[in-house]
């Protein structure tokens, strides 16, 4: 039988191979791209734009009661008279944004990114909830009441609905594209958009309403992006090492000389 001369070398490769750390997990492409000075710095512009969306639309409903089209909007929607199988979606739709049900989505959501992704990204997603908080303060200042016939008594303006399903579907969404997850992707985005359109069918916000709560959601979701996002990829990069402190690679296994 040849005898392997090669086989010392190749198991003191392997040895060297095992106890070398692992390597890093690059970025995707949507944290190279959220990476770029040029990209960081369009969604800063856009996030500010929003930010004067809802000032924008405050001021309208603060000095004038009502913006240009919610008064022409509620009342299409008193007339249409839209039966119960029409507004089924709509109830749908109120119903997952109602405080229960929403906790059970979001705790499901955050168990799949943490086993997933790691737990950044689930306390990621609980960031979300700032968008609740900021949408709760922006109505009790603005005090707007809702439209007539409305069941809720709490004020309008912004929708919150419509922000929490913005920021909480929206950033699920770029998790599930993240994982070629097309489907669930589609399906965070097709409920976010049809969130705020449910909320003017039911009659229980104003158009101008529904467009601060998207922007208010948007907003909230362009700083997850910025400011999360970097903090959460920690998630993701391989557990340090312990540097020994006596010896080295070469002289861990040298015996010390009398």
């Amino acid at each position: 039988m040849p005898r392997n001369d090669n086989a010392p070398a190749r198991q003191a490769r392997e040895r060297a191979r095992g106890s070398s750390p692992p390597a890093a997990v690059g970025p995707n492409w949507w944290e190279r791209h959220t990476a770029s000075p040029r990209v960081r710095r369009a969604l800063a512009r856009l996030g500010a734009f929003l930010v004067g969306v809802v000032a924008v639309c405050w001021a309208g409903v603060a000095l004038l009661g009502a913006l240009p089209g919610d008064a022409r909007s509620a009342a299409e929607i008193r007339e249409e008279d839209l039966g119960w199988v029409a507004l089924a979606p709509a109830r749908a739709l109120d119903w997952l944004g109602r405080p229960v049900p929403a906790a059970v989505i979001m705790a499901a959501v955050g168990a799949w990114l943490w086993h997933r992704f790691g737990w950044r990204h689930a306390v990621l997603l609980v960031g979300g909830l700032g968008a609740s908080g900021v949408t709760w303060l922006i109505k009790h200042a603005a005090d707007r009441s809702r439209p007539e016939g409305a069941i809720l008594d709490d004020p309008s303006f912004p929708s919150g609905h419509t922000s929490w399903a913005t920021v909480v579907f929206g950033l699920t969404a770029l998790f599930a594209v993240q994982r070629q997850r097309w489907t669930a992707a589609a399906g965070c985005v097709v409920v976010a958009a049809a969130m705020g359109p449910s909320r003017v069918l039911l009659g229980v916000h104003w158009a101008s309403d529904v467009v601060a709560g998207y922007a208010v959601g948007l907003a909230w979701l362009i700083a997850l992006v910025l400011v999360g996002l970097p903090w959460a990829r920690r998630d993701r990069l391989p557990p340090e090492r312990p540097t020994p402190v006596f010896g080295n690679s070469a002289g861990d296994d040298a015996s010390p000389s009398d």
